[in-house]
């Protein structure tokens, strides 16, 4: 048994192997039942254009890929086995910035605020029907026109509309924007459940973004007849956002805390404090239903994965007190000193003695070579010999070899550590068999029985020889 290991860089800081990235995948509980979809990444100068990675610049800055991405793009084939999600979700910092494609919601940050790929970590996104496992999180305004969006909210700003409870009723709270996204995140590298916000169009009411729920539609677009705006539906703009826990300080995300730091940074209205939401984004994706599916009708996991260097992560030291997640533990205290933490085991791999199961199916190994034997075999030493090995063998049992007929013509009583037995292909008066069809039967006491076909060709004696 052997580990290796070695040091890794960063996503972005060396895109040649792969910028970071190692495997994506979306995995249907019932796979009878898919319901998830997304908008796919498009190309070029289109509004679909909304994964930023590569080298292309438009002059009017509008469709630019950013500077993270380059070499490969391989935050642009993410899920390229499922052709429902290829290209449906991407890292945040590489989402449209501008003010046309930005219409489907992605960023509010600048570049300059944001902290490229460094700070991406490997991530388990579930969607679940168990109310129980709903992550309490903000809903975010995704209409771009003020004078169309419900209470006249700005886009990234909080819904302007009650806070609901898992039913989408008002609960009663007196706050304005929180909702409950149906299901949660992990980070896999440190354990935590993290802080997500959901969006939705409250100008698209058909769409369902209106309600306060996370329940996006299988709806596309309206033909563009009210220009790039409005003529977006993305099944109602439910997009997703997923952020890291970055540090402990009162300016980056905290370890899940119900949402509580994203409502109050969003509430003050300054772009300062807004920013420090989004620049702990690490994913978002604009998922979509299938049409004629039930939305969460099996339980859907999304994996991520990317390369992290052996660092300090934080995990469970925060500020704010555990409580605010029921999954967790109270006060949970980190290990290692915040540094990654590994352990693995050999019980899977250990031998193990006494397990009629495993003694039972190892009779299907037992086996005769060569078979059929034709005049030789490679284990003979010179031209009278005649040898071939019954292989496989526990190390008590008794070997007996039948014509087809059920005449014995040789038994061996094998008590040995030794896995093989020669056999000289000849009978118990020391004669050589006739050529033919045998019958090897193998008894194993208190295991089992194993009966091995065994055809042989034997050559004439040479005479010369003596």
């Amino acid at each position: 048994l052997s580990v290796n290991i070695t040091q890794t860089l960063r996503p972005n800081d060396e895109q040649d192997q792969g910028n970071g990235y190692i495997t994506s995948d979306v995995t249907f509980e019932d796979p009878t039942k898919p319901w998830l979809a997304g908008v796919n990444d498009g190309e070029q100068s289109s509004m679909f254009n909304w994964i930023r990675s590569g080298k292309s610049i438009d002059n009017k800055q509008c469709f630019s890929d950013n500077k993270y991405d380059t070499l490969d793009q391989v935050y642009e084939k993410m899920f390229s086995n499922n052709l429902n999600t290829k290209g449906t979700w991407a890292p945040y910092s590489l989402g449209a910035y501008d003010g046309i494609t930005d219409s489907c919601g992605l960023n509010m940050v600048k570049r300059s605020s944001m902290r490229s790929l460094n700070d991406l970590q490997s991530v388990d996104l579930v969607f679940t029907a168990d109310k129980s496992k709903w992550t309490r999180c903000a809903v975010l305004e995704m209409q771009d026109d003020v004078n169309l969006a419900q209470g006249g909210a700005a886009k990234f700003d909080l819904r302007k509309s009650a806070s609901v409870d898992k039913d989408g009723k008002d609960d009663g709270s007196g706050t304005i924007g929180m909702g409950w996204f149906p299901g949660y995140a992990i980070n896999v590298e440190t354990g935590e459940r993290l802080n997500m916000a959901f969006g939705e169009d409250s100008w698209l009411v058909g769409d369902n973004g209106r309600d306060m729920i996370w329940n996006p539609t299988s709806s596309f677009t309206d033909n563009f007849t009210n220009g790039y705006s409005t003529g977006i539906r993305f099944g109602g703009k439910h997009c997703i956002y997923v952020f890291g826990h970055s540090a402990n300080t009162s300016s980056d995300m905290p370890i899940y805390d119900q949402g509580e730091f994203i409502r109050t940074k969003l509430l003050t209205n300054q772009v300062a404090e807004k920013q420090r939401v989004f620049k702990d984004c690490m994913w978002t994706g604009i998922p979509l239903t299938l049409p004629n599916t039930t939305l969460l009708g099996t339980d859907v996991n999304i994996k991520i994965r990317v390369a992290r260097p052996y660092a300090r992560y934080f995990a469970g030291n925060a500020v704010l007190n555990n409580n605010y997640d029921p999954l967790a533990p109270k006060a949970a205290v980190p290990q290692n000193a915040d540094f990654p933490l590994y352990s693995f085991g050999t019980g899977d791999l250990a031998a193990i003695k006494g397990n009629a199961t495993t003694a039972k199916s190892a009779l299907d190994l037992i086996n005769v070579v060569p078979n059929p034997y034709f005049a030789y075999s490679a284990y003979e030493q010179n031209t009278i010999d005649n040898l071939v090995k019954i292989t496989n063998l526990p190390q008590n049992c008794v070997i007996s070899i039948y014509t087809v007929n059920g005449t014995l013509i040789r038994r061996f009583q094998k008590d040995d550590p030794k896995t093989s037995l020669d056999w000289d292909l000849k009978n118990q008066k020391n004669v050589p068999i006739a050529s033919g069809l045998y019958l090897i039967h193998v008894n194993v006491p208190e295991v089992g029985e194993k009966v091995v076909k065994f055809f042989g060709t034997m050559r004439p004696i040479d005479l010369d020889q003596f």
